[in-house]
């Protein structure tokens, strides 16, 4: 058997009926990614990359899912 290990760590905040934010840390606590879902778009923030991806939900799901 094989053994994964994984230097991230991981956070989220749920606000009731609005959003969901998942955020992914890396060593010492640097932020490398955010998620944030809501019921209408999808927000992906890679700061390791400094990039952004807006996507409507139902295409995310589609897609994604």
């Amino acid at each position: 058997m094989k053994y994964f290990f994984s230097p991230l760590n991981g956070s989220y905040f749920i606000n009731k009926d609005s959003f969901i934010i998942f955020s992914v840390q890396a060593l010492l606590g640097i932020e490398v990614a955010r998620i944030k879902i809501s019921p209408t778009e999808v927000v992906i923030l890679d700061r390791f990359k400094k990039q952004a991806l807006f996507i409507n939900y139902h295409t995310f799901v589609s897609k994604y899912v």
